[in-house]
Formats: C-alpha cells, sequence, structure tokens
C-alpha cells in the first residue's frame, strides 16, 4: 500500500515523465529543425547513436513519424548537449553538466534544473518524498514553467506552469501511484545495468 510519502515521490516522478518532457518537446521543436531533420542529424553521427540503449533507439528511430512526442527528457537532453553547435538552446550560464545557481535562469539553465531532477528522483534509493522536498520542487518547478511558458509564447491556462498546478493537488489513485513508481524503478534498472559510461549524467 503506497504511503503519502510514496504519493509525494510519484507526484514528482509524474512531473519529470510528462511535464518535463513535454517542455523538452517544446524547446526541440522551437528551434526549427524538423523531426526527420533530428533524426538524420543523429543517425549521422556514430558517436551519438551507437551508445544508446534499445528504448532511446526507438525513441530516436520514432522521430520519422514526423513528430517529437516519442522523445523523452533524457533523449533530448542527450541531443542538446551532444549537439551543441546545433544550438537547440543557450548554453548553461555555468557549462553543460554543471548545476546551475539560483539566480542563472536561462533556458539551459533550466534545461539542467530538469536533468538534475529527474536523475535525483530516478535515483532515490527509496521512492519517498517527504512535505517539505515535495513543496520545494512544486514551488521550484512551478516558476521555472513561469519563465518557459513566456519563451514558449505558451497560453498561461494551457501552459506548463497550469500542468504543474494542476499535477500537484489533482487526486492520485494508489494504482496511479504504483505505475509510476514502476515506471521510475524501470528507469534506474535500466540505466543500472548500462555499460555507456556515467548512467547519470543524462
Amino acid at each position: 500500500m503506497a504511503t503519502q510519502d510514496n504519493l509525494r515521490c510519484a507526484r514528482c516522478y509524474m512531473a519529470i515523465a510528462d511535464v518535463f518532457s513535454r517542455i523538452m518537446q517544446d524547446l526541440i521543436s522551437m528551434h526549427g529543425k524538423t523531426p526527420h531533420e533530428v533524426y538524420e542529424l543523429v543517425m549521422n553521427d556514430p558517436t551519438f547513436f551507437k551508445p544508446l540503449n534499445r528504448t532511446e533507439l526507438n525513441m530516436v528511430n520514432a522521430l520519422r513519424k514526423g513528430t517529437f512526442e516519442n522523445l523523452d527528457l533524457s533523449i533530448i537532453y542527450k541531443i542538446f548537449k551532444h549537439f551543441k553547435a546545433v544550438k537547440f538552446v543557450p548554453k548553461p550560464t555555468n557549462g553543460w553538466g554543471k548545476y546551475p545557481s539560483e539566480n542563472e535562469t536561462n533556458i539551459g539553465d533550466d534545461v539542467e534544473r530538469m536533468r538534475i531532477a529527474r536523475n535525483r528522483f530516478c535515483h532515490k534509493t527509496r521512492a519517498i518524498t517527504d512535505e517539505g522536498e515535495f513543496d520545494d520542487f512544486f514551488t521550484d518547478f512551478t516558476n521555472m514553467c513561469v519563465r518557459l511558458d513566456k519563451q514558449l509564447n505558451k497560453n498561461p491556462i494551457y501552459g506548463h506552469q497550469q500542468a504543474m498546478e494542476t499535477l500537484k493537488t489533482t487526486p492520485l489513485s494508489t494504482d496511479q501511484a504504483e505505475r509510476y513508481l514502476e515506471a521510475r524503478q524501470k528507469v534506474e534498472d535500466l540505466q543500472g545495468r548500462s555499460s555507456n559510461g556515467d548512467v547519470r549524467s543524462g
């Protein structure tokens, strides 16, 4: 039976898996390259595509359908970081893979914040989140969504800020929570088996 700490952890992971991935899809779309062009970019660079696992390759192959909607936060982050010269998003203030400070808030900095949050929640030893961590998470990332909605010209009624606020308060069943916690565990298990360098970096 899921505890309140489990339910809070599930909500945070839902934000990461769903809201953050949609943000990243919007950001890669904003650059102007089509899904087919991104597919060609990726598949013409063996140093990028050869280390990808099967799940990631399936996401890349789905670009041939003409949409970014099958890409998650992790694979889009890898594309942004690897293809720096394309400048999909502005470079993070401290560089790729580094923690931004609180006052560093360009798009690249917020991309790093999402990556760091994803890794923190995917690599938790136990799927629990206390009330303080939960409130901090939703406060910080709702504020981030306000910034990004402006950059993306999102209607506030339908934007990522609204998605975060709704997710924080909408009733969540135990079954829903357990599905997301299982998905979180699968990500951890998959990356734990990976032999492709630092599994926590992407």
